[in-house]
């Protein structure tokens, strides 16, 4: 790893960047090559992304590695996007081949380096098997709690394990909420201490928050020196000013104030998408040439990308082009590399004022501008509207006396910003966070997510606004959810469907404003896509994770994006991308004892891929073979599908298709799988009705995993009982075909230990004590995490693969 240090770094940086790394760059590299964690604070435009992703893509490029993977996660879908982008667009400049999507990986040893975009409305890695993955705050809390946003409740015990072994970056924290998200994010950290590592990084935490964090995990803390913040050519003569103004932003204030680049930043969507209506009939009315460009998180992904794309051109360090006025949301207050003359703003807490004035006088050649702040709405009480920051009135409030204050009219420089950081959030957010020195009362409601016993987990533990797959239809039963077909997909927050609840309260007879998916009637199909049954909501709260809006109460066009309680004039076609967020396949003929030893194979690939995970588990559990256990769980996974009544639907249908295809077949063998096309089969009367396995499954071992592996029995059988979803908990009567054991001795890898014992029957008095005897309670058993979120993620990944192993 020392060549990492060497001329070799800089100029693979170089290459990389453009530029060669700045100290405190090469400082970040010495200590992530080192296995270190760390708490950094750099100013904008200073270079923190390629100080985190660019040490982690030169030891792929040189063959090594420390991690597994680096997981790149922001609160804004647009920072994800802006810097997936930005990633890919870097190494198009070097000899590198890379994939944008890991969906369906095969885990090659010729692999390319998978770089991957994983968030509402662009999910190309929903599992994280990507080698670099940029991804939402939100995405990731959730895949951690077993509770995936914009994916069915059945895949949601995939994503946790990826965590183990990697290295997690967290990018602008100060957007996160004290008590939900970063309260969540610091509980999961302590969570894998020894287990991952992490880099939390900002421009705008106080001096406090960086010293508790840093405590919190033995963590580098790094901050800029002044003379390091000089040396940076974005820093080295800015000029800025900050001017409050105590009354509401208006599209004339727009119009007014522009001069060659503009920007306006409001608190919601709805009100970008009033103001740049308004603007845009105001520039009409002047037949200006300016350009406006509307910007926020409810755009179709190539809709949105086109909008950003422009700003390279009229905002971005290299614009050759003027004259362009931006409306935006918070979705580019951070992370997004542009900048403009003029920045007028709704009053936010100050640390995310300080990043909406990050793109200001951004650039050397561009370094003089003017940040105007303007007071925000009222609400029905004459209360100002606090939108997105309403649980932050406290800070709201403190940055409005520190702008009203005449001394606050001063240039505006990066230790003038840090001065008033600590002033307006240094105590308060401290005193938020001194409750998470003991996480027991915050781990208790993680546990009891993960137990699948907080229906309200997301808002809970990540933000009362955690987002809602969307589609804009008024036939929602037409659509398909099929594995190979899966619409394209908007997101919204839960809350901004509230505008709605009225309309939807007042809905008689047939009229509908919201339709959901019925929980108990959503039913996988063999190909591994959905069934959906669709029925009215009279409330928003009612949706989980996905909901039809009917197009007479929203509207989508391509430069306004979703408006809700708009009516649509014309409702655009539902889109079907080439790949979906849930395995493709079908199915042919597969012998039990064929597909066990498949998937063992496929685990041996993806051991390959999770190599830091095994070793780390290795010493998590010292003296357990990690590798064997894996083994053990793939190899064993499907015992349920021995069931009499199982065997029995197999063969019947299984014959039907032979006889049809003309297929002479001898004696019986058991099987795993049936021949399944379903673009064929789909809606044949006579499916196979197969009755649950993978709970009997486990039970069926649980003698076996306790005389051999007592310690580590419940981890195993909650794997095997939850691999087709993360909350199975119930175990029916069930009777294993004659000579059981002896087709599970054919499956046993070797070097595991023999002879192998199942329960052959359980009758309904044992079936309840299933749960205690078999599954962990994280409550309870939090100490086993580790151990099974990496059993599960490696054999739900590795029984998909194995598809792709039979194809």
């Amino acid at each position: 790893m020392q060549a990492l240090f060497e001329e070799s770094y800089r100029q693979f940086f170089k290459a990389l960047t453009g530029t060669f790394p700045y100290e405190y760059q090469e400082e970040l590299a010495q200590w992530l090559a080192a296995s270190k964690s760390i708490v950094l604070r750099a100013p904008t435009g200073s270079g923190k992304t390629w100080a985190a992703l660019a040490p982690f893509l030169f030891q792929r490029t040189e063959g090594q590695r420390n991690v597994d993977r680096l997981i790149y996660a922001l609160p804004l879908r647009s920072l994800a996007s802006s810097l997936y982008k930005g990633t890919i667009d870097a190494l198009k400049g070097l000899p590198v081949t890379f994939l944008d999507s890991a969906r369906n990986r095969h885990y090659s040893p010729d692999d390319p380096l998978y770089v991957t975009l994983q968030m509402g409305g662009q999910q190309d890695d929903p599992f994280f098997e990507g080698d670099v993955i940029f991804t939402t705050i939100d995405q990731l809390l959730s895949s951690y709690l077993f509770a995936p946003l914009s994916l069915p409740d059945r895949v949601g015990n995939i994503g946790a394990g990826a965590m183990v072994g990697s290295l997690l970056v967290f990018d602008e924290v100060h957007l996160l909420d004290p008590t939900r998200s970063l309260a969540t994010t610091i509980e999961m950290l302590d969570r894998l201490k020894g287990l991952a590592r992490f880099v939390l990084m900002s421009a705008t935490l106080p001096d406090a928050i960086l010293d508790w964090l840093a405590q919190k995990f033995g963590a580098i803390k790094k901050t800029l020196s002044s003379g390091e913040v000089q040396a940076l050519p974005s820093h080295a003569a800015k000029e800025r000013s900050v001017v409050w103004v105590s009354r509401l932003l208006t599209a004339d204030d727009i119009v007014d104030n522009h001069k060659e680049r503009t920007i306006a930043i409001v608190n919601s969507v709805s009100r970008a998408q009033s103001l740049f209506r308004e603007v845009r009939r105001r520039l009409e009315a002047k037949s200006a040439a300016t350009e406006l460009v509307l910007l926020h998180a409810r755009f179709y992904p190539e809709h949105r990308q086109r909008w950003e794309s422009q700003l390279e051109g009229y905002f971005g360090h290299q614009a050759s082009k003027s004259d362009a006025i931006l409306i935006s949301t918070q979705v580019v207050e951070a992370g997004i590399d542009i900048s403009a003359d003029v920045l007028l703003t709704e009053l936010a807490p100050l640390n995310s004022l300080l990043q909406r004035a990050g793109r200001v006088a951004r650039y050397r050649d561009r370094n003089t501008g003017t940040v105007l702040v303007f007071e925000l709405q009222a609400d029905n009480q004459g209360k100002p509207n606090l939108g997105p920051y309403r649980d932050q009135r406290e800070a709201v409030d403190a940055t409005r006396r520190v702008l009203q204050n005449p001394s606050a009219a001063v240039a505006l420089d990066y230790f003038k910003e840090l001065e008033w950081l600590n002033e307006v959030h240094g105590a308060s957010d401290l005193v938020a966070l001194l409750p998470l020195n003991s996480l027991h009362s915050h781990r208790g409601y993680v546990s009891r997510a993960m137990d699948g016993l907080d229906v309200s987990a997301r808002s809970r533990l990540i933000r009362d606004t955690a987002s809602i797959a969307v589609i804009l239809t008024a036939n929602p039963e037409a659509v398909s959810f099929e594995a190979r077909r899966w619409p394209q997909l908007l997101s919204v927050p839960r809350t901004s469907l509230f505008r709605l609840r009225e309309a939807c309260s007042i809905a008689r007879g047939h009229e509908w404003v919201l339709k959901i998916p019925l929980p108990d009637e959503t039913e996988s199909s063999p190909s591994g896509g959905l069934h959906l049954t669709w029925a009215t909501c009279t409330d928003p709260a009612q949706a989980a994770w996905l909901v039809a809006i009917h197009p007479a109460y929203a509207s989508y066009l391509p430069d306004v994006g979703l408006e809700l309680a708009r009516a649509s004039a014309t409702v655009p076609a539902l889109t079907y991308p080439k790949s979906t967020p849930l395995p493709r396949y079908s199915y042919e003929r597969e012998t039990f004892v064929a597909h066990a030893r498949r998937v063992v194979n496929q685990a041996q690939r993806l051991v390959a891929y999770h190599s830091e995970m095994v070793r780390m588990l290795g010493e998590r559990y010292p003296g357990r073979p990690i590798l064997d256990l894996i083994n053990l769980v793939c190899a064993m996974h499907d015992v349920g599908k021995l069931q009499v009544a199982w065997q029995a639907e197999a063969n019947r249908w299984q014959q039907q298709q032979d006889s049809t295809a003309g297929v002479n077949r001898e004696a019986s063998v058991p099987l795993a799988h049936t021949t399944y096309d379903p673009d064929r089969d789909k809606g044949n009367s006579s499916l196979p009705d197969f009755p649950p396995h993978a709970t009997c499954g486990a039970f069926a071992l649980l003698d076996y995993f306790g005389n051999h592996f007592p310690d580590e029995a419940r981890a195993l059988c909650t794997a095997i009982a939850r691999h087709h979803g993360p909350h199975t908990s119930r175990l029916d009567k069930y009777e294993l075909i004659p000579g059981t054991a002896t087709v599970l001795q054919e499956c046993l890898p070797d070097g595991l230990p023999q002879p192998l014992s199942v329960y052959p029957k359980a009758e309904r008095h044992e079936t309840e004590r299933f749960s205690c005897d078999c599954l962990l309670h994280f409550s309870e058993d939090g100490p086993w995490w580790p151990l099974y979120v990496g059993l599960v993620r490696i054999l739900r990944l590795a029984d998909q693969g194995s598809f792709q192993e039979q194809s």
